[in-house]
């Protein structure tokens, strides 16, 4: 199994971890819910800031009141300097859409913080230019309930907010359509839930 080690040196850490500002940063509303205190709800919602769609992403994100923060394939710098300390304190939930080594990377430090993939989503350009979206989740995933907007980040926002962190068997699910917008055929775009698991 990788190492953290492995994962970090292995990766392509071209470009630096930025926090995103302007009307993303500390997106959560004043008058919104404390989500972070809800087991299953993102403390942090991170988004991978060279890619449109994860833009969208985050932008939904911050809409539905979550804070997020933005980053390009190195995330050192949000565990040493946010998500080490948090966890720390206690567990709780970090979701995003990044490239496949960052999503990785987290969940390595996630698994040593006692968080567990609870939801995963990988998204890519199938080879004959439509989205394809394979799914890894407790929630049933449908192309009705995926693509009732072009724009299918609002969709996996949705899902990340409804996943069950109780120990609930996985399925997976293959849904194609909707915007294909920074997409590749070589490389995912992943989506991505790292929480506490709750215990009946």
């Amino acid at each position: 199994m990788a190492t953290r080690r492995d994962v970090l040196m292995g990766g392509p850490a071209i470009l630096a971890l930025t926090a995103i500002t302007g009307p993303l940063a500390g997106a959560r509303t004043q008058s919104g819910p404390d989500t972070s205190r809800m087991l299953g709800s993102p403390y942090k919602v991170v988004f991978d800031q060279r890619q449109p769609t994860a833009q969208s992403f985050a932008h939904r994100a911050a809409a539905m009141g979550y804070t997020v923060y933005g980053l390009a394939d190195d995330p050192t710098s949000l565990w040493y300097d946010d998500l080490y300390h948090r966890w720390r304190d206690a567990p709780v939930a970090v979701a995003g859409m990044t490239t496949e080594h960052v999503a990785l990377c987290l969940k390595l430090y996630a698994q040593d913080a006692g968080l567990r993939e609870v939801y995963s989503g990988k998204h890519r350009l199938g080879q004959d230019g439509v989205a394809e979206h394979h799914f890894h989740s407790s929630v049933p995933v449908t192309r009705a309930t995926l693509l009732e907007r072009y724009d299918w980040s609002e969709d996996v926002v949705r899902l990340i907010s409804s996943a069950d962190t109780l120990p609930t068997p996985r399925r997976q699910f293959m849904v194609r359509g909707g915007d294909t917008a920074g997409l590749q055929t070589d490389q995912s775009l992943v989506s991505w839930l790292f929480a506490p698991i709750r215990r009946t």
